[in-house]
């Protein structure tokens, strides 16, 4: 035993092919598949498929100068419909190709196209729709409106406006009058052929209402016309305005799509267009599913694939090199560029990015500087080690040792004091007479002080060599969490600057390299310390 939609709807407020109530099935369509024809289509519609082709207008016969349409001037049009043996899951023999269904539905075709169509403008001839349906699965007759309709625009037949056909129904039997204190049934949109065999359904064909050459300022619900309404199934008063609704939107649905198969078919060498409704999202705004009147759908085509025409206004991105200006997007939608000098901004925002990174590198060497100088001095000034003692007891300035040391190399180990000898054997009392007191008391004065020289030069150098000795030193929690924000920061541009260069855009990686080098050439012109090698390579390091 089948499904039954009216049980499993109610619980999971799905169809049984998985659809919301006002949701159209995928609908593909085509044009000009028949070059031996005046005009050709190919539609289906879930698992509906309709083929249809145009002969005419052509020259009509004598025998239909007679009464009706020919009789009054006009072409006639006249359908033939064709039901494949294998389109359905009942494998009937059907006797001349044709069947009761079949028969119902060439006379709905040829009673809406023979008033909707201008026949005036070809007086007695004949306008000729072939129709053959290849596979049935519901909604027939508005998959075979839908497929004429593209057939005749194909053909050149001149029309007021687009005819398009839906079906509608109701989620359950709808025999009974609605209590809206109770009312659990929806109405369905665009039925397939197990809901139509069990649910109250119902086929309806709209146009629009406005004159060739006139341009009305109505809204689309007012300018909607209804051409074709037919129900087979019996349903109650109150259920049909909901049900007529509901197919109203769903013909205006329709009808957009149609109409981009024309445009793509126009806009392309070869007259073929496909549409594919996966892509498409339908937000459609109700109020309840009981409500009178129509819902709203606004249709959202970015994601819709119209035969390759470029639909603009939207993002060019490439994983290969290119140049994209306008219509190029980094990192966000926000970041839309939409014209030239918003591009020259972008690339000015990159290289102050650039720059924003060298500088917060030259800020991360200055504060660990700056850590390491005031832990220097803590430790020499503000501490009773020896390299404090060390420095208190350097003569700044000979006071005292007016006396020359001794010479004798061998009694002092102490290399600072054969330094100390050595300066002072060099520096020797000026040569002149005993008796001139001036010379000598300068000469003395001249010795003391280049003796205390020296050794305040071996006072340093000692302390240099205890600097070096001297225990690591660890930053404060303060320090380091400095230490540890400015790191962050430079991650993050460093991470940002990595992923526009991901877009692989020529201008935004040249502005990343000018960039660069303008921070080195502002940001890291700093002094170059000689004894240590320097590293070359920090400025490039990869996220700071």
């Amino acid at each position: 035993m089948p499904l039954d939609t009216s049980t499993t709807y109610p619980l999971t407020r799905l169809r049984l092919d998985g659809r919301r109530w006002n949701e159209l099935r995928l609908l593909q369509a085509q044009i000009s598949t028949n070059p031996a024809s005046s005009g050709s289509s190919y539609l289906s519609m879930g698992n509906t498929s309709i083929m249809c082709s145009v002969h005419g207008p052509a020259e009509g016969r004598r025998g239909d100068g007679g009464g009706g349409a020919a009789g009054s001037g006009h072409a006639v049009v006249e359908v033939d419909v064709n039901v494949a043996g294998f389109a359905g899951v009942d494998r009937k023999r059907r006797a001349g190709g044709s069947d009761r269904q079949s028969s119902r539905i060439a006379t709905t075709l040829r009673s809406a196209f023979q008033s909707h169509l201008h026949t005036y403008l070809y007086p007695h001839s004949t306008i000729s729709i072939h129709v053959s349906v290849l596979s049935a699965d519901g909604s027939l007759l508005a998959a075979a409106i839908n497929a004429c309709t593209l057939a005749l625009v194909d053909a050149g037949i001149p029309m007021p406006g687009l005819l398009c056909g839906c079906t509608s129904g109701m989620s359950g039997s709808a025999s009974t009058p609605r209590d809206p204190r109770h009312d659990e049934l929806d109405p369905l949109l665009d039925l397939s052929l197990p809901e139509e065999q069990e649910l109250p359904s119902l086929t309806v064909a709209t146009t629009t209402a406005v004159p060739v050459g006139e341009n009305s300022m109505e809204d689309e619900e007012e300018a909607m016309k209804v051409c074709v309404l037919t129900m087979e199934s019996k349903v109650h008063a109150t259920y049909l305005e909901t049900m007529l609704a509901v197919g109203i939107d769903g013909c205006s649905q329709i009808r957009e799509l149609l109409e981009g198969v024309i445009k793509g078919s126009r806009g392309s060498p070869v007259k073929s267009s496909i549409m594919d409704m996966h892509g498409m999202t339908m937000a459609t705004a109700t109020s309840t599913a009981s409500a009178a009147t129509a819902s709203s759908t606004a249709m959202d085509m970015s994601g819709m694939d119209m035969g390759g025409m470029g639909m603009g206004g939207s993002c060019k991105i490439s994983m290969l090199w290119n140049w994209y200006t306008v219509d190029a997007c980094f990192l966000a939608e926000s970041w839309h560029v939409t014209s030239r000098g918003m591009f020259a901004g972008s690339c000015i925002g990159v290289i102050c990015l650039v720059l924003s990174l060298e500088l917060l590198r030259r800020l991360g060497r200055e504060y660990d500087t700056f850590i390491v100088r005031r832990a220097r001095l803590r430790r020499l000034y503000m501490s009773d080690s020896p390299t404090a003692q060390s420095i208190s007891n350097v003569p700044l300035r000979s006071e005292e040792n007016t006396t020359k040391p001794s010479a004798n190399c061998c009694a002092n180990p102490d290399p600072d004091a054969t330094f100390s000898s050595a300066e002072d054997d060099i520096i020797t009392p000026v040569s002149g007479t005993h008796g001139d007191g001036p010379s000598r008391k300068q000469a003395s004065v001249s010795a003391a002080a280049a003796s205390g020289n020296a050794m305040r030069d071996v006072g340093i150098q000692r302390i240099e060599r205890q600097e070096a000795v001297l225990a690591p030193y660890r930053p404060s929690l303060v320090e380091h969490t400095v230490r540890s924000l400015l790191h962050m920061a430079q991650f993050a541009v460093a991470y940002i600057i990595m992923l526009l260069a991901m877009y692989f855009n020529g201008y935004i990686i040249i502005c990343i390299f000018i960039g660069a080098f303008l921070g080195a050439f502002i940001f890291s012109w700093e002094p170059v310390n000689l004894n240590q090698e320097s590293d070359a390579t920090s400025v490039t390091k990869c996220c700071g």
